[in-house]
């Protein structure tokens, strides 16, 4: 029904879905093939549509998996679209659209800057829409699905060999993946101050040529990675990003940093073994991007997580391609910080 009679609303949006979906063809009957559309509506134009859109609960309408996001943020029902709701819709119908008996109209909004779903290739999306089921790409921000009144509409979205289900009139989820959404992560930030001791070595924009070597480690706890696949039952891929950092503005110097010597996670099973080199420079007077980051996976438990960081620098430095000597690192940092995943 919606496809042919709001024949013309739809606007695909390969930037966010990666597949757009064709429009209907145009008709001058109300009832049609396609039970679900899609348009690309700001937020702007959502609320000039006048629907008796409701929140979608906290905690709900979101549906998270490998190369897949869905989100929902209002829900509603109606059984007429008037002529301005329609030209809202960018449709070519210039008469009232109103739904037959004991069909309605069910309207799905999600906020402009999020969209309602990003994909990837290979995911899958399948409508139920009572006893039918409609596999569709959608794009854009709100979905009309014509639908019995009252009867059950629902989306299946399978990615990576998944499906989770997402009940589209209430937002309440099912088989959701556990550990996707919200994700289970942390970060330290622990700067250890370095004076640059070396004869002859002014740095600039550093008073008495001190500046830091920081570190900011984040840790998630993740149940699918792409190159890995899906954690075993009860376990968890513990991906650990350590980023070193060198707070200075001197583009001339450097520091490298042995992140086995330097670094050390421990976990309820004991130390991890991080290994590796961090080499970083001074930003510049342009601020660029300085930092260094290498990442590190391990299976782990899926239950909480708690992890310890201590880090302190007892590397290498450099000026204008020269070892330069500093003190401090070890003795001024050697700072430890607490993450519980």
């Amino acid at each position: 029904m919606v496809g042919s009679a709001l024949a013309g609303c739809s606007a695909g949006h390969p930037d966010r879905s990666g597949t757009a979906a064709p429009a209907a063809p145009p008709s001058a009957s109300p009832t049609g093939p396609s039970p679900v559309e899609d348009y690309d509506l700001d937020d702007d134009d959502i609320a000039a549509l006048g629907l008796p859109l409701q929140p979608v609960p906290t905690g709900q309408g979101q549906l998270v998996g490998p190369g897949v996001t869905f989100r929902m943020t209002r829900v509603g029902t109606t059984t007429r679209f008037t002529p301005e709701q329609l030209r809202t819709l960018r449709s070519s119908r210039t008469e009232p659209l109103t739904a037959p008996a004991g069909v309605e109209f069910l309207a799905v909004a999600a906020a402009e800057r999020f969209g309602l779903i990003h994909a990837r290739d290979g995911v899958e999306v399948v409508f139920h829409i009572g006893d039918r089921a409609v596999a569709r790409s959608v794009v854009g921000t709100v979905l009309i699905v014509d639908t019995p009144v009252g009867g059950p509409v629902s989306l299946d979205i399978t990615s990576a060999g998944r499906t989770q289900k997402l009940d589209l009139r209430t937002g309440r989820g099912s088989d959701l993946i556990d550990g996707y959404y919200p994700v289970r992560s942390g970060s330290a930030l622990i700067q250890c101050p370095i004076r640059i001791t070396e004869p002859g070595v002014k740095l600039t924009n550093a008073p008495g040529n001190q500046v830091a070597v920081e570190l900011n480690l984040t840790a998630s706890l993740m149940p699918w990675l792409k190159d890995k696949g899906w954690a075993p039952e009860g376990r968890r891929w513990l991906v650990v990003k350590p980023q070193v950092r060198l707070g200075a503005l001197d583009a001339d110097l450097s520091a490298m940093t042995d992140l086995a010597a330097d670094l050390t996670v421990t976990g309820s099973g004991g130390r991890l073994p991080i290994a590796g080199t961090a080499g970083t420079a001074g930003a510049g007077v342009s601020g660029g991007d300085n930092r260094a980051t290498t990442e590190h996976v391990f299976d782990a438990a899926a239950g909480d997580a708690g992890l310890t960081v201590a880090f302190s620098f007892n590397g290498t430095t450099s000026y204008a391609g020269k070892p330069a000597r500093y003190s401090g690192g070890d003795t001024a940092c050697g700072k430890t910080s607490q993450l519980r995943l």
